[in-house]
């Protein structure tokens, strides 16, 4: 990034890291439109602040009903019913990742 970029900054705020890292992809319906810039922790050490950077091409996706969650690694669910595995992107599982999605009210 240089000092001309236009694209948007956003902090988030999470319980945990998670899988999450410097240079993780964020993620609009699988593609990735953003990446993690930094990461750090609140000033009373409660939450992470997770700042990421999303360009100018991909800004006009994030709106006041934005949200976002982790997107790494696997989820399992297991019942009666049989065994039910969702992963991500590739690049997700490794590095970890975010994705977003507009919510409608």
């Amino acid at each position: 990034m240089s000092a001309g970029d236009k694209g948007l900054h956003l902090l988030l705020k999470a319980d945990t890291l998670g899988s999450i890292e410097y240079a993780s992809p964020v993620l609009y319906k699988k593609i990735q439109v953003a990446q993690v810039h930094d990461f750090k922790l609140d000033k009373k050490g409660e939450y992470v602040l997770i700042d990421i950077y999303i360009t100018e091409r991909y800004a006009h996706l994030v709106g006041n009903n934005s949200r976002f969650w982790n997107a790494s690694g696997i989820q399992l669910n297991l019942d009666t019913s049989g065994v039910d595995i969702q992963t991500g992107a590739i690049a997700t599982m490794l590095n970890g990742g975010i994705e977003f999605t507009e919510v409608s009210q």
